[in-house]
């Protein structure tokens, strides 16, 4: 399978400890911008949305991010001073 064929599952965990599918099956452009859409959300900005990931279809996490932290994974570049 090609990584053009693969999907892709966005996934938003709660302050509260739940969980949801945002979305499941989608392409790799669609699940990065309803991840980055999700993490500039109300909920996101508030902290009620404490942590966003997005999954292949082997459900590896392929991105995280947290409240408060930003994207933790893959690990950001560091910024050169």
């Amino acid at each position: 399978m090609g990584q053009l064929d693969q999907h892709f599952s966005v996934v938003q965990f709660f302050s509260d400890g739940h969980w949801s599918y945002v979305r499941r099956e989608l392409p790799p452009e669609d699940a990065v911008h309803l991840a980055k859409r999700v993490t500039e959300g109300p909920l996101a900005r508030t902290g009620d949305v404490a942590r966003v990931i997005i999954t292949d279809d082997s459900d590896y996490c392929v991105f995280e991010w947290q409240y408060g932290r930003g994207i933790t994974f893959p690990n950001p570049p560091r910024r050169r001073l």
